[in-house]
């Protein structure tokens, strides 16, 4: 996959190609077969059909079979919005470096499996 991508016009550095696919393999979404090779998994296709971030569309689909979509709703939404209240547009970079600690460790940590 991090070869197709490679090729294509205007692709990323292929570090941010790998962290990608870490992160999709932390959260459940791709898994490596025996050739180290990465596959979608069940969640991952879900995830692929959302507009959103893995990570809050893992916590959308959870809260689905858990019950509490509402707050999680309420979450997934404070998480996205980049004009807040509680982050300004112009907000410091240690400021976005914890919206996105909270987005990649909250719900569990990127470890949780359900």
């Amino acid at each position: 996959a991090i070869e197709f991508l490679e090729g294509a016009p205007g692709a990323p550095a292929k570090i941010h190609l790998e962290r990608t696919c870490q992160h999709l393999c932390e959260i459940g979404a791709l898994e490596m077969n025996s050739n180290f090779a990465p596959k979608l998994t069940q969640l991952g296709w879900h995830l692929s059909q959302l507009p959103m971030d893995a990570s809050i569309g893992k916590l959308l689909l959870y809260s689905v079979v858990m019950g509490c979509l509402d707050p999680a709703l309420t979450l997934a939404a404070t998480l996205s919005c980049t004009k807040s209240i509680f982050l300004p547009a112009k907000c410091s970079p240690i400021c976005r470096d914890k919206q996105n600690f909270i987005i990649e460790n909250g719900f569990g940590g990127s470890g949780w499996r359900g």
